[in-house]
């Protein structure tokens, strides 16, 4: 499976298993109040183990093990043109999964305290459940990110270290959708096709590793004949971008992220 397509099937998978443990957090919280006090339920969950009840009860774990299973996926799928060592692999693996764990965790103490708020005001389930999903970092849309976030990051960490051993003459492209939500400078770097390392920093300073900036979707991989359809496209897309804002009088300035906080340092 191509690797935009395991980041969108994690996202669906992450997101479905995480819509469902609120729904039966806020109902299991509503059923305790039917025989009991508003007080004695806020007290009961305030005591709660979110590590045990969030991850095992309403199965976040499996969440986590599906989202791993998808994280080792990505190995399948990008083309390995150097040398990297297991133990390096094994520990991305790791800190892949600690992150997604400790992310989790802190989902559900999230969402714990918006079920508490919930219960304090007197509000039904379907109040609550609105509650939760309002809180921006409670958003499905917003964990849904988080997930094709560190996918990509983490095929782009495998391609750095590939890298390492790689020819300095070998060519990398910057795998992207194009679509609707492609920021311009990923739109840029797809257009540009293949470049070597000292092109990419040359064209896109510091982009190598820090890709379009914070929750990029894209990834750095080894360039290959396949690409030519998705370069095409891009050169399509920044061409109608650049006549937009030409029509509109305006002046269309793409900055990777390095150059963006750079020139913020500088003044």
């Amino acid at each position: 499976m191509p690797i935009q397509d395991t980041i969108v099937a994690a996202q669906e998978e992450f997101t479905q298993s995480y819509e469902l443990a609120v729904n039966e957090f806020v109902d299991n919280a509503k059923e305790l109040e039917e025989n009991n006090d508003s007080n004695q339920v806020i007290l009961a969950l305030g005591a709660l183990a979110v590590a045990d009840y969030w991850l095992q009860d309403l199965a976040i774990e499996s969440a986590i093990n599906q989202y791993m299973l998808r994280i080792d996926s990505v190995l399948d799928d990008l083309r390995f043109f150097g040398n990297i060592d297991e133990s390096r692999l094994r520990a991305f693996r790791l800190a892949n999964e600690n992150l997604i764990r400790n992310y989790s965790v802190s989902l559900g103490d999230k969402v714990k305290l918006s079920v508490i708020r919930g219960i304090s005001a007197g509000q039904d389930a379907s109040a609550i459940k609105n509650l939760v999903l309002r809180d921006y970092f409670l958003r499905s849309s917003s964990i849904s990110t988080f997930v094709q976030t560190q996918i990509a990051d983490y095929a782009n960490l495998v391609t750095q270290s590939l890298a390492e051993t790689a020819p300095e003459n070998t060519k990398y492209i910057f795998i992207n959708p194009i679509d609707s939500k492609t920021r311009h400078v990923c739109t840029k770097m797809v257009s540009f096709g293949p470049m070597t390392r000292k092109e990419v920093e040359a064209n896109f300073p510091g982009a190598f590793a820090d890709r379009g900036g914070p929750n990029c979707r894209g990834y750095w991989d080894v360039a290959t004949n396949e690409d030519k359809e998705l370069v095409s496209d891009a050169k399509k897309e920044f061409s109608d971008l650049k006549r937009r804002y030409k029509e509109k009088g305006r002046s269309l300035s793409i900055k990777t992220q390095k150059q963006y906080y750079d020139k913020r340092k500088n003044g």
